[in-house]
């Protein structure tokens, strides 16, 4: 779903620079530098978009 690797630059959202990764989402969606909180935040909704699609194809 997602590679990180660690980085030095700060977070684009918030300017942290600790628990910092460079993340690059597989499908392409996202490639940036991320804080563990917004890369969690991220990943919750990519997980959050795959279940409502689910459902409604499941309807």
């Amino acid at each position: 779903m997602v590679t990180i690797k660690p980085s030095d630059k700060p977070c684009f959202l918030c300017g942290l620079t600790a628990h910092v990764v460079e993340a690059k989402f597989k499908d392409g969606t996202f490639t940036g530098v991320l804080c563990k909180e917004h890369l969690f935040e991220r990943i919750e909704a990519k997980l959050r978009q795959a279940a409502e699609r689910e459902r409604a194809a499941a309807q």
